[in-house]
């Protein structure tokens, strides 16, 4: 079994993994809303880079439940070769992480359609390209970090477990995020705000997402160390 063949089968279970025909149902209405409804509703003010920076961030959100379904229980697989176990944690993260990526990529696109479609004078409107370039680099980023987190919380437990677990971390992040925002020094407030800059953006994006992929190999590698540890015990057993 090499990375391509769980990759090619982890894309067939694809549907499966996204709660069957109610999950598509599901996706493609939250597809509709975000990809059309919302920047039809907006407007020019889609373009704003708070705006497109939040879609980047939406690879987390796509990535995550279906990154726990496909890891949920991959110690009872019996992998006992450290080859084959690489090969399947790695197709797995690609899938998962390659998955909630196109999405929030698919939804960003429609977005800027629409809004070009509904305001069309003659010449698409974007923002800058090293901008858009970030934006969509660091959602890949975003996606590979929730992969890997993903993988360290689910590959010895149940899917429900995981998904909890995953919705508890990205709402403890979340709440640091907003205290640091609400009760941090001025400087603090301002600073971020320059950062989200579209003049800015770029580097910032260029070191969040460095740190972000790195953690990702990590939790991915601590993964790979259950996989094995799980293999070790059955054997001695």
């Amino acid at each position: 079994m090499n990375v391509r063949e769980v990759l090619w089968y982890e894309l067939t279970q694809l549907p499966n993994r996204m709660g069957g025909w109610r999950g598509i149902v599901f996706y493609l209405l939250v597809a509709g809303g975000l990809g059309v409804w919302v920047p039809g509703r907006w407007g020019f003010e889609f373009l704003n880079p708070t705006v497109l920076i939040a879609y980047a961030c939406f690879s987390m959100l796509f990535a995550g439940p279906v990154a726990a379904e496909t890891f949920a229980g991959i110690v009872e697989m019996r992998l006992r070769e450290p080859v084959t176990q690489r090969a399947v944690l790695l197709g797995k993260f690609l899938a998962s992480a390659g998955y909630g990526w196109i999405s929030a990529m698919l939804m960003l696109g429609a977005g800027l359609v629409t809004v070009n479609v509904n305001n069309w004078h003659g010449s698409p409107l974007l923002p800058q390209t090293p901008f858009l370039l970030s934006v969509v680099g660091l959602s890949l980023c975003l996606a590979a970090f929730t992969g890997g987190l993903a993988a360290a919380i689910a590959v010895r437990t149940t899917s429900a477990v995981a998904k909890r677990l995953l919705r508890l971390v990205f709402l403890v992040l979340l709440l640091l995020m907003a205290a640091a925002l609400r009760f941090g020094p001025e400087t603090w407030r301002m600073g971020a705000l320059r950062q989200l800059s579209s003049d800015r953006f770029p580097t910032f994006a260029l070191i969040a997402g460095t740190h972000l992929v790195f953690l990702g190999a990590v939790l991915l590698r601590v993964a790979l160390g259950r996989v094995a540890a799980a293999a070790k015990d059955e054997a001695a057993d």
